[in-house]
């Protein structure tokens, strides 16, 4: 975090203590992120299908295997070298050079191999470090929203706070001796009543200013908020991609790739240039920049951050366990664009419809989104998402290995049936599993889990992309299916188990608090990360 924005982050008015603003922020972060986002995956589709498989599928390929080495070499140095919010913000206009790559190759034959290449370079890059930006904003707005109310108390004039309280330093009951009792008693929470700054007078305006709202929320804990605010990702996330999809269809009739391009990259450009507004995070128990260069020393801090997306995945069976599922959701994703698409629907529909089915396979997810988002608030119901949709990715391999090619293209639209599995599939995915991440690793741990998560997908696609150009339908349906059995395995598994400690020997919580230099208190919700050591509270 630079020192504009530490400076913002300590502000006394904290933007982060409403859940409220939390809840539109994380809005606002989500339509720009996927506006873009929609952008570049659309134009995915209709480069593989349009451009040509060598040309259209060595892009992707190339986007997918620089994605998947960064995410699991260097997407963590890079979202805590620039911060959260400057690490979105730059990765999502590199991924507008990417977007704009294919509206290079559209215009220029010569310049189109160059391009494409460059821009699934670029692009490799900016999407493994966006998605391991977006994993830990995410994870610190829902430690924040747990927080808020965690630990809320309705204090009275005289008082006293528990001993174990993390306030008692603070002298928090010579605060509440101050407090005028005109209104009978005032609401807030340890971590503010903590603050050193924060007197008696700033809590009875925050009495007044906000009617005690605050106390009148509904308790979250950690299930609760991870399930709701990937839910709310997920959903906009895939609704925007609908539409997007959509709007790809239309003005592929009305003017070809050219204008597909045109509109999608200046489209991207508007929505990566929007979170340039987005506030800072809550503030993480690791301090972004200053943790490059703190007392452990920069050149042993910056290899640490190197190295703990590989020391996760070495030492926790967890999250190797549920990379078989994103790989699962990536071949069955690659099988439906290079495969569906190219091979079977453009034989059978036309070209003009590949947004339309692109389209269906995104709004099944949008739906689906809820509803997982639903059974997901316990961490059994996350279980049910995952396997569910491992489930339907295995149905649709087993169709297929079943199946000829021409069976398929004889479907017609019926082929919309193994859309709609894969875009339910793509729902766990979107939003189950981003919960299930944040369920297994809260806080700043989760930066390491979700490198891993984009770095096991990224060669899910990378290597689906390359082998799948030389692989028949039966192979392919065959691969998939063997896939999806083994992610089943794998998430059953993974909840057997208990992640392992990866940053460390564990403090107690004395310690934890002693190095609190921030002043953030530590409410018992789970596990943290101090001075790159493991912390239960």
């Amino acid at each position: 975090m630079d020192k504009k924005g530490e400076d913002e982050a300590g502000k006394g008015s904290k933007w982060y203590n409403d859940r409220g603003k939390l809840i539109h922020v994380w809005i606002y972060l989500s339509v720009c992120f996927s506006v873009t986002h929609a952008a570049e995956s659309t134009c995915i589709v209709i480069a593989t299908a349009t451009l040509g498989k060598q040309l259209g599928g060595i892009s992707t390929g190339v986007l997918f295997f620089v994605y998947s080495f960064t995410a699991l070499l260097g997407s963590t140095y890079l979202t805590y070298l620039a911060g959260p919010k400057w690490s979105i913000f730059t990765s999502l206009m590199l991924l507008v050079v990417y977007v704009g790559a294919f509206l290079i190759a559209t215009y220029s034959e010569e310049a189109a191999w160059p391009a494409a290449i460059i821009g699934g370079f670029l692009g490799g890059i900016a999407s493994a470090w966006l998605w391991t930006a977006q994993g830990l904003y995410f994870s610190r707005v829902a430690k924040q929203a747990v927080s808020i109310t965690a630990n809320q108390l309705d204090v009275h004039k005289g008082s006293s706070l528990p001993e174990n309280s993390v306030s008692k330093s603070h002298s928090i009951d010579k605060k509440l001796e101050d407090i005028d009792l005109s209104e009978g008693k005032y609401r807030g929470s340890q971590t503010e009543l903590a603050a050193p700054d924060f007197t008696a007078d700033k809590l009875e305006e925050k009495n007044n200013n906000n009617s005690g709202k605050t106390g009148d929320l509904e308790p979250w804990d950690e299930a609760k908020a991870n399930s709701v605010l990937s839910g709310i990702f997920g959903g906009i996330y895939v609704s925007i991609e609908v539409v997007m999809k959509l709007l790809a269809s239309a003005l592929f009739l009305g003017g070809g790739t050219h204008l597909v391009f045109s509109v999608f990259t200046a489209a991207a450009s508007i929505a990566a240039i929007a979170t340039f507004w987005i506030p800072h995070p809550p503030p993480g128990i690791l301090n972004d920049k200053k943790t490059i260069s703190n007392s452990y020393g920069g050149n042993y801090r910056s290899l640490e951050l190197f190295k703990s997306t590989l020391r996760l995945f070495y030492n926790d069976a967890v999250v190797r366990y549920l990379a078989l599922f994103q790989i699962n959701f990536a071949v069955a994703l690659t099988f439906a664009d290079f495969h569906l698409n190219a091979a079977i629907v453009i034989e059978s529909l036309g070209e003009g419809s590949l947004g339309w089915l692109a389209g269906i396979l995104s709004f099944t997810a949008a739906v689906s989104s809820p509803i997982l988002s639903h059974i997901g608030v316990t961490r059994s119901g996350k279980r049910i998402g995952l396997i569910v949709g491992s489930i339907l990715f295995g149905i649709v391999g087993l169709v297929s290995s079943i199946a000829t090619e021409g069976q398929l293209i004889s479907m017609g639209w019926g082929i919309v049936i193994l859309y709609i599995m894969i875009g339910v599939g793509r729902g766990a995915f979107e939003t189950t599993n981003k919960a299930v991440l944040v369920d297994f690793y809260p806080g700043d741990l989760a930066t390491p889990a979700f490198s891993n998560n984009y770095a096991w997908s990224g060669f899910g696609f990378s290597f689906a992309f390359i082998l799948f150009a030389y692989m028949s339908q039966l192979a392919m349906g065959v691969v998939l299916l063997l896939i999806s059995l083994a992610s089943i395995g794998g998430v059953i598994r993974a909840y057997q188990l208990t992640p392992t400690s990866i940053v460390g020997p564990k403090r107690s919580i004395d310690e934890a608090k002693a190095d609190d230099v921030s002043n953030i208190g530590y409410p018992d919700i789970g596990s943290i990360e101090i001075g790159g050591k493991a912390v239960e509270v």
